[in-house]
């Protein structure tokens, strides 16, 4: 039940507002140390790289929510939906045009600097993030960082020793062989049906 003052989400006009100053921070912080210590940059370029990046992504992610009348989701959700979008759309740019993917990025960045402009102007305030959504993204930012140095270092290891493999491939047919497993003697989840 929706309050009078408040119009329920589909009643309320297309609005890209852009995404709290927390939630920018709270992602573009692990990121920006994990462009750092590429050594391309120096650790304050990095910095305002990520916090565009992640500015347009978090923009994108909202845009579309808003626009599948689903902006109550939350930040994190509007993350995940950013970075699958912007993947997606320079990609698509870079593969279709013969872009770098930079070039592409920042068409990609016009595009939803101009949506957001454009639908900015007839949206209402938007929501703060909440404490558990920020910690959801800091988890999310951290699982990136873990993530890439472990293929950072993996890549180093194979190219030593690719015997370093094996207990990657082990994991990789055991989980094959238990979820096969479980699916067959009817365990809800591997089924995908929750009983």
């Amino acid at each position: 039940m929706t309050d009078a003052a408040t119009p329920s989400n589909a009643d309320t006009p297309l609005r890209a507002p852009l995404p709290s100053a927390a939630a920018t921070l709270v992602v573009a912080l692990p990121l920006s140390w994990l462009l750092w210590l590429s050594g391309a940059v120096p650790l304050y370029l990095a910095a305002a790289a990520m916090v565009l990046f992640v500015l347009i992504v978090q923009s994108a992610g909202t845009l579309l929510l808003r626009a599948a009348h689903a902006s109550d989701m939350g930040a994190l959700a509007a993350w995940v939906l950013g970075i699958f979008a912007t993947a997606m759309a320079v990609y698509a740019l870079a593969a279709s045009f013969e872009l770098l993917a930079s070039t592409a990025f920042a068409i990609w960045a016009a595009v939803v600097v101009a949506l957001g402009v454009v639908f900015h102007r007839r949206a209402a305030a938007a929501r703060p993030v909440p404490a558990d959504e920020l910690v959801a993204l800091l988890v999310c930012g951290a699982a990136t960082v873990l993530w890439c140095l472990g293929v950072g270092t993996m890549m180093g290891n194979v190219l030593d020793n690719p015997w370093w493999l094996l207990p990657t491939a082990v994991w990789v047919v055991f989980g094959w062989v238990l979820g096969g497993w479980a699916q067959r003697k009817g365990y809800a989840p591997a089924k995908g049906s929750a009983r």
